[in-house]
């Protein structure tokens, strides 16, 4: 039991790299040499040199208010195995220079593990997770820790992985000559899920990770032995791990630990027993913050939200103000970027940002994530020559130098005057109609079609606007519901209000039993719904079946109707003119 000094991912890990012989199956055996080097002179490459560290590309998922980590002194965890016996997870101590050990004890397998972890701006570092600094300290050299738990969280879905692999520098098998190894290590975060834990059903945060030792002997390929170990774990907030899935197995086929799954039978966190009777709904009512706005838009490259900020927030107004949906921290551009700024939308590159400028009756465009002021371009007038404004703006998904915007003009109702298209910064001669049309855009998602919605008469008519050389052309209307002033788009369809059509023929495929406006999630298997004005429910519904899932409590203010935009993965904020509020729900996902 020496050995075994690792939490149970990396028990058996620890046995591979330790001596050969301990994997099982190969030929020769005994304790390493320290000898080092190869007797008869230079020795080739049975596994050449390499270190390797991928993430995935995409906005991470910063949840780190929400503590799925937790390690204070005292703390404990009980979990009933599968397989039979008692698996005891406890905090044993917690050394002056802020690392944590954390002491595992298994009844079923007669295992006793322990590793040292640290907190860190990166996320949760174990040290020397293959157990390497005695039995192959080549491998401990090159990785001496390992970010097992990095925050903010990966894309959901991406895989990131570790390799270390090369010459051990130890003569394994006997044979006076140095063996090598291989180390790698991935692992995917698989978003919120819910599972039943002590009787109740709860959000979790499910990780998978795999770890893979290999010992290859110099004689060649018939001295190879590797151990395979995986765990998917279930983190809950402010508990920890609350459901753990096991298994390790030989390269020859032998199970060291066959697949079990681990319950969290009981807790102490934080000096406090855990107990899911009275589980609240996860609401992050206290990520409300105060900012008077006129619009609201998520940049999902950086996982933070821009809003702009009407002349009369003193001292900030006119600028865009930058906001943190975990701490709720608001920086501002450097300087006024014009006279009311208004609607916003971002390249799906990220890299461009576009404001309405309503009181000079441009659009500006900004580089991100500088905030810098790149250029302007002045809006037509329409047919009295009065200056339009941008009531709405969507950047092609293709190509983030081309912009549509919804005109529209002052002290006349209706206000619309035509969608234009910019190429360039070149405003495109032909444009759709004024009076009746489009007063909010989103372009389609194959860059060549834009869809507005009427919100201003009685014909609250959608539409299907197509781009050509020479500006844009409408060709399909379709009646629809009176409703919400709400537009959104994504491969699954086209929401206006709280009916959703197809693209690109604008065939009803459903209506949402819910009042307000609605929003895809970001993922776009869901669909998330305001309530009427005051309302302190959103909902949640299916994207596909349209059946409702279950509802979220927002922040109630009277007379005023949420616009909801779509944040990280399972989140959404609710946009009320004079607050904005954060919510986190594994609902979303």
């Amino acid at each position: 039991m020496e050995l075994i000094r690792q939490p149970q991912l990396w028990v058996w890990l620890v046995l591979c790299v330790s001596t050969l012989t301990s994997c099982g199956g190969g030929e020769g055996g005994g304790s390493p040499s320290e000898g080092g080097g190869s007797p008869s002179g230079e020795q080739a490459e049975l596994i050449p040199t390499l270190a390797e560290d991928s993430n995935p590309s995409g906005p991470r998922v910063d949840l780190a208010g929400r503590d799925y980590f937790p390690l204070n002194a005292g703390d404990s965890w009980v979990f009933t195995g599968s397989q039979g016996g008692t698996l005891t997870r406890r905090v044993a101590n917690v050394r002056s220079d802020g690392s944590v050990v954390v002491e595992e004890r298994d009844s079923g397998t007669g295992t006793v593990s322990s590793a040292s972890y640290m907190r860190t701006p990166e996320g949760l570092v174990a040290h020397d997770p293959a157990g390497a600094q005695r039995s192959l300290p080549e491998l401990y050299r090159v990785l001496p820790s390992i970010v097992e738990y990095p925050t903010p969280f990966y894309p959901v879905g991406g895989a990131r992985r570790v390799v270390r692999q090369g010459n051990a520098k130890l003569d394994f098998d006997g044979d006076g000559k140095n063996d090598f190894y291989q180390f790698t290590f991935e692992q995917v975060f698989q978003g919120f899920k819910d599972r039943v834990v002590m009787g109740q059903t709860i959000g979790t945060a499910h990780f998978s990770s795999t770890a893979v030792a290999t010992v290859q002997g110099s004689s060649g390929p018939a001295v190879i032995q590797t151990v395979t170990t995986q765990e998917d774990v279930y983190f809950a907030a402010g508990v920890g791990p609350v459901i753990l899935e096991r298994s390790a197995r030989r390269s020859t086929g032998e199970w060291l630990l066959p697949p079990s799954t681990y319950s969290l039978q009981q807790a102490t966190v934080n000096g406090m027993e855990v107990s899911f009777d009275d589980e609240p709904p996860i609401v992050a009512g206290d990520r409300t913050i105060s900012l008077t706005h006129t619009a609201l838009v998520y940049d999902r490259l950086r996982n933070v939200y821009y809003a702009s900020l009407p002349s009369s927030v003193v001292p900030y107004g006119n600028r865009i103000a930058k906001i943190d949906p975990v701490t709720g921290v608001v920086s501002y551009s450097s300087s006024a970027i014009g006279s009311e700024p208004s609607t916003i939308a971002i390249s799906a590159d990220g890299m461009m940002m576009y404001v309405g400028i309503s009181g000079a009756g441009d659009v500006a465009r900004l580089s991100l994530p500088s905030l810098t002021l790149l250029d302007r371009v002045k809006l037509p007038q329409d047919s009295r020559l009065r200056q339009t404004y941008a009531d709405s703006i969507s950047v092609s998904p293709t190509d983030p130098s081309v912009i549509a915007v919804a005109l529209a003009s002052s002290g006349i109702s209706p206000r619309h005057a035509g969608v234009a298209l910019i190429r360039g910064g070149v405003i495109e001669p032909r444009r759709t109609q004024a009076h009746t049309g489009s007063n909010i855009i989103r372009f389609g998602t194959d860059g060549e079609t834009i869809y507005g919605y009427n919100t201003e008469t009685s014909e609250f008519g959608l539409r299907r606007i197509r781009v050509v050389a020479d500006g844009l052309e409408e060709q399909l209307v379709v009646r629809t519901r009176p409703g919400p002033s709400s537009l959104d788009v994504s491969p699954l369809g086209i929401l206006a209000g709280r009916q959703n059509y197809s693209q690109p023929n604008l065939e009803l495929m459903g209506t949402l039993g819910q009042e307000g406006g609605c929003i895809y999630a970001l993922t776009g298997k869901r669909i998330v719904c305001g309530g009427n004005y005051g309302s302190s429910q959103l909902a949640v519904f299916d994207a596909t079946t349209h059946a409702q899932l279950g509802s979220l409590a927002v922040q109630e203010i009277d007379n005023v109707r949420a616009i909801l935009v779509a944040g990280s993965r399972g989140q959404v904020a609710v946009s009320r003119g004079t607050a904005i509020q954060f919510i986190d729900d594994p609902q979303l996902d």
